[in-house]
Parts: structure tokens; C-alpha cells; sequence
């Protein structure tokens, strides 16, 4: 076989080899938040203080993990077909959940009122240091 018939063997083999990862990673499922254990299990003013004193050893420390973050919930707000939770004392700093909308069928709104002492699970996604906010997505409300 020639030089140029095996270079174009490895070029289809690299090529359906991508052509099957891509479609692999396209397809594979999020992990399941309700059946997950959390990483670590916090109050909003520890993962806050945390990124407000180290921000970069928190990321690391934080980064693509579950979480179970408690605190009163100072704000709820419905935008389209999710809610957001902000959760904290201080209105300059927090927690933002934004609810996972497989969880909403299930979700009672009305058994929940600001104030309330509220546990959340969610995957962690960052720290908006302008705003003093961890994010956590595909979060939902924990019973407790």
C-alpha cells in the first residue's frame, strides 16, 4: 500500500473516532442531583467567606461538586418556567439557586415563605465576585 492510501486509513480512523466521542458526550445524561450525594454540606456564610478570603483555593475546592447549602431564604423570584432562590442575611452577598425545571411538577411554591430557614442542593457553577453570589444550578428545594 502506498503512503498516501495509509494516510488516509488514520485520517477515517481519527475521524470516526471523533465522530463517535462527539456524539458519546453529545448524548450523555447529567448526573442525577436528586439522587446525589452532596460534596460538602454548608451555611451560606461559610462558602461565602470562603470565596470572599480565597477565592481561587475555594474554586478549586468547589468546582463541579455538589452542594447542600442551609440559610434563610431572602428572596424567590419566577422567571419563565424556573424560580431563583437568593439565600442569605446579607442583600450584598449570598447564595443564587436557580431551580432545575425537572423538579418544578413537584415544587410547592406556597410552602415556602422569605425568611424560612431552607435547604438547597445543586451543582456548584461559580462565584460572581462583583455581585458576592455563589451559583449553584439544577438546584432543588431538600425537605427537611
Amino acid at each position: 500500500m502506498s503512503k498516501k492510501g495509509w494516510v488516509l486509513i488514520v485520517l477515517a480512523v481519527v475521524v470516526i473516532t471523533s465522530v463517535i466521542v462527539g456524539i458519546t458526550m453529545y448524548n450523555k445524561p447529567h448526573e442525577d442531583i436528586l439522587a446525589a450525594k452532596p460534596d460538602y454540606v454548608l451555611a451560606v456564610d461559610e462558602i461565602v467567606k470562603d470565596f470572599q478570603s480565597q477565592p481561587d483555593s475555594a474554586q478549586a475546592k468547589y468546582g463541579h461538586t455538589i452542594l447542600l447549602i442551609n440559610g434563610p431564604l431572602q428572596e424567590i423570584s419566577k422567571t419563565g418556567n424556573s424560580y431563583t432562590f437568593f439565600l442569605g442575611d446579607d442583600p450584598m452577598s449570598g447564595v443564587q439557586a436557580l431551580m432545575d425545571s425537572s423538579f418544578m411538577a413537584n415544587f410547592e411554591h406556597d410552602k415556602i415563605s422569605e425568611g424560612q430557614n431552607l435547604k438547597i442542593k445543586g451543582q456548584f457553577t461559580g462565584f460572581d465576585d462583583l455581585f458576592g453570589t455563589v451559583q449553584i444550578n439544577r438546584a432543588l428545594v431538600v425537605e427537611e
